[in-house]
């Protein structure tokens, strides 16, 4: 490969490199400024108002402008990214803008060490380059993905404990909201968290059924958005919760012995695999171990000339 050619894809990745860090580094730099100037109105730790200086520095500028034509051009990719945002536990500390910071910081990183390979390489480094640079920018999201569906299976688990008191607590005379409110607080579980933040689309305006199926589109699990639907419907047809949550509490559990019943019988071929590959070898080797070494004697005379 000629020098220009590697010159090129070498001032790409590092070009990547430094608008990711300097992106990243405005934006905690904002933050830090509106948590200051938020103390500052409130009047906490004996901070004083400053002078603000009307030029603002061109670093901020051109990440402002970054992020605008991002949001311009490819409002598709930042409503995915703020989707799995969404869903995961990194809702307040990860933006879609940090988000795709670290998908461009870690790609240039990545290509920027498959350039490094290709000089040994030669022209076969290119494919390097392409998958270092694409596993680099699918790495956080993936990451991001992995932190969701073990927060969903989380509260996978505990959605039998929830609709029981949620239950318990509309037989109780509670309404839907108080119910709500009452189990988000006695129950520790990511969950109890989305309970609250569908109270708080509510108190904002929103209706039950926008904010419960808000709700399943976020964390996209069968049984959650069997649960709202259940209570969607019943507001919508006038029939009573407390009957609607009971049925959903019973499928649920019946749903939950199928697919135990259903991993107990897939565990016999699961454990073929390692039972063929570990454990019969060695079980071999203890039984016929001995047996071998005694015809090997045998036959070369007892091991003496």
């Amino acid at each position: 490969m000629h020098l220009p050619d590697l010159s090129v894809i070498l001032l790409a990745g590092t070009w990547s490199l430094v608008a990711a860090f300097a992106t990243a580094f405005v934006l905690r730099r904002r933050r830090r400024k509106a948590v200051r100037s938020r103390l500052v109105a409130l009047h906490i730790g004996g901070l004083r108002p400053q002078p603000v200086s009307s030029a603002r520095p061109r670093l901020y500028f051109n990440a402002a402008k970054f992020t605008a034509i991002v949001a311009r051009r490819a409002p598709k990719l930042v409503e995915r990214l703020q989707h799995q945002i969404d869903g995961s536990d990194q809702l307040g500390k990860l933006t879609w803008v940090r988000l795709l910071s670290l998908q461009t910081a870690f790609a240039g990183c990545g290509s920027l060490v498959g350039v490094v390979l290709m000089l040994n390489l030669g022209a076969r480094g290119i494919a390097v380059v392409i998958l270092l640079g694409a596993l680099g920018w699918f790495a956080p999201t993936l990451w991001l993905a992995q932190r969701r569906r073990a927060r969903v299976r989380q509260m996978t688990r505990d959605l039998p404990t929830v609709i029981d008191l949620l239950s318990l607590s509309l037989q109780a005379g509670m309404g839907l909201d108080r119910a709500i409110r009452v189990v988000s607080e006695r129950v520790e579980s990511p969950l109890s968290d989305e309970l609250r933040r569908v109270l708080g689309d509510i108190s904002l305006g929103l209706s039950r059924r926008e904010s419960f199926t808000r709700l399943s589109d976020r964390l996209q699990s069968d049984d959650i958005r069997l649960l709202t639907t259940s209570i969607v419907q019943s507001e919508q047809l006038g029939t009573s919760l407390v009957g609607t949550i009971k049925t959903q509490s019973h499928q649920l559990r019946v749903s939950r012995r199928r697919a135990a019943e259903a991993a107990a019988l897939k565990a016999p071929i699961k454990m073929l695999v390692p039972m063929v590959l570990f454990i019969l070898p060695a079980l071999f080797l203890v039984v016929l171990g001995p047996a071998g070494i005694n015809v090997g004697l045998a036959l070369t005379g007892g091991g003496h000339p």
